[in-house]
């Protein structure tokens, strides 16, 4: 009797775990033959049990969205190249749904940016802004009224406007930061007139970044030319926070000098580490006459500084032979960028390279060439180090330059 009670429990288990096993695989069948067929579908790997409560519209609208983002996830990873190219094309391009009033607009400036990195810091000034800016000003120029003017596209630039005193605060004429084509404006907004404009043209960008430093003149006390080149003006100190930034000790014999060297010139050190907001920050690069900074994203702020501002730009080298220099923002002719000065070439600009030993003691030499990415690497790093001898350098040469903008100001009061 027990023996029979034990077989017939052991065939129960034994249907059980196969109802279960089938249940679980059934989905996965059911996913490949559907893929086999064509049509790739991501259908749901089980269903919620009854007494759970219904979700909420903008729960489910979440969950549709991610469903869909899995489907074409699943989708890319089993396609060929080519087709999974063609894939991510179309699932990254925005709907053509422009969600803006144009009523009381009858032109509509587009100033989408479409670059890869435009959120990023640096590429919406020098990617974006100068490459806008003079199509932004002469419309505004040519517009009877600005109240007849939209403008799109605009993205987390508007701040940048309303510093420059390009547009005002207070103006209804942002009408949307969402990046939208031309196209889609013509199609959704039948009738308005439309201006774009081609954020690849190098030549645009330069006409921007002198666009730019001629409002910064403008909002900055109407210094006449004269008086924009020659005055002698802080020194200022670009202080990073986080990867490549100065090390304590490091900082506190830089800031002991630069306060020497401010007090022999008459003027002031200004150290500008990033928390400030952008009028403050333009104003503090309008200011300096000479800048040092390490290899960094702030280096777009130079667009807002003076003609012949002196930068001494601190980087690095590739290798610890110390054979291939690492990155400046000046020019890198290994990739192709033409660099900042492209579109300031007015910048007295100055590249100082440390070698890796001294800038990062503290990494053993055999880290830098055991890394596939090694630029990723050294940009990832942090306590830059200066030797005695390199401060001693970096100091000569700005009283040098201070010294050169001290005598042409005499002569020009003369």
């Amino acid at each position: 009797m027990l023996t029979s009670f034990a077989t017939t429990l052991l065939i129960v288990v034994l249907i059980f775990s196969s109802n279960v096993g089938n249940a679980q695989r059934a989905p996965q069948h059911e996913l490949e033959e559907t893929a086999s067929g064509g049509q790739v579908t991501m259908r749901s790997m089980s269903t919620p049990p009854r007494d759970v409560p219904a979700a909420s519209a903008s729960s489910e609208k979440r969950t549709r969205k991610f469903s869909r983002y899995k489907k074409w996830r699943w989708s890319s990873r089993n396609m060929s190249p080519a087709a999974a190219t063609v894939a991510v094309k179309q699932h990254s391009s925005a709907p053509c749904r422009m969600l803006f009033d144009s009523s009381n607009c009858s032109t509509v400036l587009n100033l989408s940016c479409k670059h890869q990195f435009r959120h990023a810091f640096f590429h919406r000034i020098v990617d974006c802004l100068t490459r806008e800016y003079w199509t932004l000003k002469t419309t505004l120029q040519e517009q009877a009224s600005h109240q007849d003017l939209c403008i799109v596209g605009f993205g987390n630039r508007a701040e940048l406007y309303h510093s420059l005193k390009v547009i005002p605060e207070q103006t209804l004429i942002l009408a949307s930061e969402r990046i939208m084509t031309d196209a889609c404006i013509q199609k959704q907004h039948p009738g308005k007139k439309v201006v774009s404009l081609n954020h690849n043209d190098r030549s645009a960008a330069v006409l921007g970044a002198d666009a730019i430093l001629k409002d910064l003149r403008l909002s900055r006390g109407g210094l006449s030319e004269d008086g924009d080149t020659t005055s002698v003006g802080n020194i200022l100190l670009v202080v990073r926070e986080g990867t490549r930034n100065w090390e304590k000790s490091t900082l506190l014999k830089l800031m002991k000098r630069l306060h020497k060297l401010a007090r022999r010139f008459h003027t002031h050190l200004v150290v500008h580490d990033g928390s400030e907001n952008v009028t403050a920050t333009m104003g503090a690069y309008y200011q300096a006459s000479v800048i040092l900074m390490y290899h960094g994203a702030a280096a777009a702020n130079l667009l807002f500084t003076r003609r012949n501002t002196v930068v001494v730009e601190i980087t690095t080298y590739k290798n610890t032979d110390s054979l291939q220099r690492w990155r400046s923002n000046k020019a890198s002719l290994s990739s192709g960028w033409e660099g900042l000065l492209h579109l300031r070439p007015d910048l007295r600009w100055f590249v100082h390279h440390i070698p890796l030993s001294i800038a990062y003691p503290q990494v053993k030499e055999t880290e830098f060439g055991s890394h596939s990415d090694g630029n990723r690497f050294i940009k990832g790093l942090r306590n830059v180090h200066l030797s005695r001898n390199d401060i001693d350098n970096i100091e000569d040469l700005l009283a040098e330059n201070l010294r050169h903008a001290l005598v042409d100001r005499s002569t020009t009061n003369n």
